[in-house]
């Protein structure tokens, strides 16, 4: 009788000192391309007959389609601390564990939406603009002065890791703290209910996963109820976000302006926000640094030869014990 090897299918380039470590324990395919890019979904569907683990970047949604062609499926490892692709309980149901990196991306995050608040605060992208149009001719007191961020309210929806570094580094800078999270926390006194958040946010970051509850929660409703000339910030997950209403809020200045590193149906975006200078925006890139990279990376093998091994993965998000 033969046995057959378990295969892990990477839909990424990753690092060959990873891949080799795997290889100690299953067949090995990733994505060759010579960009950034990942594998396409109908390739990954087309190799998922004797795949046992997928490692992919939170990128591939886990369906009943993918689940059909995946008889032989353990494990589904997100290099992310989202989980918004897949349903943990329905793989624990299929008996497949979900894991995920969590680790490694709250400072990173941080440094996205303090760099897009300073650059609101203080006139650098106008006054970078101004020198290489060759317009500067004499130091002008006065002219580039901006607000900065020392007494402005930082409201955060949602304070997990991230949420934490992010007031950490924000007190630093003499910003004043309000925070919401459903669990609660109450006895925090930066803590506020949610209504209050909102109406006081001088820049108003958000920091929760995507859910049913979370889709679309920021709409027109909720940007009515913001400050006006509240900043918006969106580094969490797009879809959290109906664009159409954001942008209506900051045409209509209610909003002073928007930093978006994620879009409600990237990598599409609204061609409004494009156009305003009110808006910064980045490719999705806020938990990417090499550091953060690599540690994910090494922490999804580990949750990987884990399964193989026949253990529990140290960053399970269900209870998949069962051999299918």
């Amino acid at each position: 009788m033969t046995i057959m090897k378990d295969k892990i299918l990477i839909t990424s380039s990753f690092p060959e000192d990873l891949v080799e470590k795997m290889k100690e324990f299953a067949d090995v395919e990733t994505y060759q391309t010579c960009g950034f890019s990942l594998m396409p979904r109908e390739m990954v569907l087309e190799r998922l007959s004797d795949v046992t683990v997928i490692l992919n970047a939170a990128e591939l949604k886990i369906d009943e389609e993918l689940l059909s062609l995946a008889p032989n499926l353990k494990l589904v490892a997100n290099v992310a601390i989202g989980a918004d692709n897949y349903n943990p309980k329905q793989l624990e149901e299929y008996g497949i564990w979900a894991t995920n990196t969590p680790a490694f991306f709250a400072e990173p995050v941080t440094e996205i939406v303090i760099g897009g608040m300073i650059a609101f605060a203080r006139p650098i992208r106008e006054g970078g603009d101004f020198i290489k149009a060759g317009k500067w001719e004499n130091f002008e007191p006065g002219r580039w002065d901006g607000e900065g961020l020392a007494s402005k309210v930082l409201g955060i929806i949602g304070y997990g890791k991230i949420g934490h570094s992010l007031a950490n580094v924000a007190r630093a800078l003499q910003m004043r703290i309000l925070f919401y999270d459903p669990s609660g926390n109450e006895a925090d006194p930066e803590y506020r209910d949610f209504e209050t958040v909102i109406s006081e946010s001088d820049y108003l970051s958000v920091h929760t996963p995507l859910t049913d509850e979370t889709r679309g929660m920021f709409n027109a409703e909720l940007f009515n109820k913001m400050k006006d000339g509240a900043v918006f910030i969106n580094a969490a997950r797009g879809p959290i976000v109906k664009e159409k209403d954001l942008v209506a809020a900051l045409q209509c200045k209610k909003l002073k302006g928007a930093i978006m590193d994620t879009f409600e149906t990237e990598p599409a975006l609204s061609s409004e926000l494009l156009l305003m200078d009110n808006v910064i925006v980045t490719p999705h890139m806020g938990g990417g640094t090499y550091w953060s990279r690599r540690r994910s990376r090494e922490t999804a093998v580990e949750n990987v030869i884990a399964v193989l091994k026949g253990m529990a993965p140290p960053n399970a998000l269900n209870n998949a014990g069962r051999v299918k």
